[in-house]
């Protein structure tokens, strides 16, 4: 029986190649995530029917990602709606009923959305 000689380097090689497989199916897998918030936006843009509003990159990008159609406030009042919207808890919850509420000061250890993403390897 005849002894193969297989060299090192090419199994080193092939093990780097694995795993840079593997990172690249790890990120191809993570959404990119593009998150805009606006104040007093009415659904006056061409992606949503509008007929005057003449919208064609964030029509673009939304028929490219996700848009929200049915969607109702957790308050009438800003604040709270964005403290909800930031943090996913209601504003009983989070205690934040107006612009002049401190939301760290009230809520110190509520993990928002910017920390979740940044804890899970998203950057901005």
């Amino acid at each position: 029986m005849q002894k193969v000689n297989f060299p090192s380097w090419l199994l080193l090689l092939v093990i780097f190649m694995i795993v840079d497989c593997q990172n690249q199916d790890q990120d191809a897998r993570k959404p990119n995530i593009l998150f805009i918030s606006i104040d007093d936006l009415r659904p006056t843009l061409g992606v949503y029917g509008d007929s005057i509003a003449i919208t064609p990159h964030i029509d673009q990008l939304a028929s490219e990602g996700f848009t929200f159609r049915e969607t109702f406030t957790q308050s009438a009042v800003c604040a709270p709606s964005r403290a909800s919207l930031m943090t996913g808890l209601r504003p009983d919850s989070t205690r934040v009923w107006h612009l002049g509420n401190k939301f760290r000061e009230i809520n110190p250890q509520t993990v928002t959305m910017p920390q979740y993403f940044s804890k899970h390897g998203y950057h901005t």
